[in-house]
Order: structure tokens, then C-alpha cells, then sequence
């Protein structure tokens, strides 16, 4: 069969083939046709997948971050805890940048203290070491919350 369309796009037959199967495309063209492949549905999935890891390298920085500010106040451990972090500055600005960096972003800290025993507990009842969790949540548009958590020690006392 032939017309002016088939002419002006060199095709033998009027057959229109739209898919993202390449191998569909590859026939179409094969018997004649005319196959255009579609990529958009995969550049959203491509654009999805780099946000979200993205989100998650951002909720690994900010939790390293607010573990690398409780060493550099060990002696404040407690106040990172969800009851206190918002009387303390250090531990109110992370979060409030967990909100500002992350669609929904909260993020929480729990201080754990180290027994006695273990020597987590000083002389004064204050806590010198203790297992820092620290959990970010966060939940882009149209999505499910995603978390993030990771723990990690804490030592007001030098290493022996």
C-alpha cells in the first residue's frame, strides 16, 4: 500500500507502532512500519530513583553531622534526646535542617548510657558514654515514608 504519508516517511506500509519494548519497535520497522520507542515512562523511573537516593545520602550526611556534633559535645549527650533537643541549639538546628533538607523530614536521637559496669555512668550520675541511634524519617510527595538509622558510640572518656 501505498500513500503520501508512507512516502514522506520512507515507510513501505501505514503501521505505527508506540512501545516501550524494543523488540516490538524492531519488528514494526523490520515489516515496513514506522516504530517509535518509548523512553518517557523510564526517564520518570530514572528521575524517581536518583531523588530518592539522593534523600537517603542527604539522611546519611545529617545523621553523621549530629553524631560528629555529640563528640564535639560529649558532655551534653543527654541533651540530643527527643525530650531535650529542642532546649538545646545544637540539636534544634539539626533537626530543624532534617526538615528543611528532606521532603516531611524529622529526625530523632536516642542516647543510650553504658552501665557503670561498662564505665558510661561518672561519678556525678552524668552520662560519659553512651549508644547514640540516630533515625531520620522522611516522605516524598506521593510515596511512602523512608527511614534511616544508624548507631553509634559515644565516649566523654579517652580511649585507654
Amino acid at each position: 500500500m501505498n500513500s503520501e504519508l508512507c512516502d514522506r516517511l520512507g515507510i513501505q506500509f501505514p503501521l505505527f507502532a508506540f512501545s516501550h519494548c524494543r523488540d516490538v519497535i524492531a519488528e514494526v520497522s523490520k515489516a515496513g512500519g514506522f516504530g517509535v520507542l518509548g523512553i518517557v515512562g523510564l526517564q520518570a523511573a530514572m528521575t524517581k530513583a536518583q531523588t530518592g537516593s539522593k534523600f537517603r545520602a542527604d539522611a546519611s550526611f545529617l545523621a553523621q553531622r549530629v553524631i560528629a556534633s555529640m563528640w564535639s559535645d560529649r558532655s551534653d549527650l543527654t541533651n540530643y534526646t527527643a525530650a531535650n533537643c529542642s532546649s538545646h541549639t545544637r540539636c534544634d538546628e539539626w533537626t530543624a535542617e532534617v526538615a528543611r533538607a528532606l521532603p516531611n523530614g524529622v529526625g530523632t536521637v536516642a542516647v543510650t548510657p553504658l552501665t557503670a559496669t561498662l564505665g558510661g555512668i561518672g561519678p556525678g550520675g552524668e552520662v560519659i558514654a553512651a549508644e547514640v541511634t540516630v533515625t531520620i524519617t522522611w516522605t516524598p510527595p506521593n510515596e511512602q515514608a523512608h527511614t534511616f538509622t544508624t548507631t553509634s558510640s559515644v565516649s566523654s572518656k579517652s580511649p585507654t
